[in-house]
């Protein structure tokens, strides 16, 4: 098993109001590592970061005063955001986790603790509230262990590529292809379009 993540994303010193949030987006971007914030997936493989959203963690309609707040947002993907909404399991802005309900804040260690990535790149939960926010965030999702798998094999023929070997560059990319096809089908069928 390996980490959900390869890092803890951690937003940068912003003091300044964030109006209108589509001017910090690539800021975010830059402090997130091109990866949603939930489920680890790429911006480059998984859409495209044109398609990427701006999330606020505590959301703006349960707390407006957050609305513009830089540490309030998240880079997050088009799937983890929808299916995230504006769920706040508190009544204050402080209080996101209630018992074994909520989400904890993915720019904390907090959030690993509580998942795990099987070798084949499926999102495992590892706690009660991981099992809440698997189901919440729909990390169920085959999209993400695709994902996971395309952005190993491009890995992989990176690596190839430095070492010459034709055929079995060939072979890997074949490989992506196929994921990168079932990744699109997949989408058609959970009702998502894919650019």
């Amino acid at each position: 098993m390996n980490a959900l993540r390869e890092h803890v994303p951690c937003h940068r010193e912003y003091s300044e109001c964030c109006r209108p949030i589509s001017s910090v987006k690539e800021m975010l971007r830059q402090d997130f590592g091109a990866r949603c914030a939930y489920c680890g997936d790429s911006d480059v493989i998984g859409c495209s970061p044109r398609y990427f959203h701006v999330d606020h963690f505590a959301p703006k309609k349960k707390f407006p005063l957050l609305e513009f707040a830089y540490e309030n947002l998240v880079y997050s993907c088009p799937y983890c955001n929808g299916a995230k909404s504006d769920y706040w399991a508190g009544k204050d802005q402080t209080e996101n986790i209630v018992g074994e309900e909520g989400i904890a804040n993915p720019c904390t260690e907090e959030y690993d603790r509580h998942f795990e990535r099987h070798e084949n790149g499926t999102i495992i939960p590892k706690t009660e509230l991981g099992c809440f926010m698997y189901r919440r965030l729909k990390l169920y999702l085959r999209r993400h262990h695709l994902i996971y798998k395309i952005e190993r094999l491009s890995e992989r023929i990176e690596m190839l590529k430095k070492c010459d070997a034709g055929q079995e560059l060939s072979r890997c990319f074949d490989v992506m292809l196929n994921y990168y096809k079932l990744s699109n089908i997949i989408d058609k069928t959970e009702g998502r379009r894919v650019v």
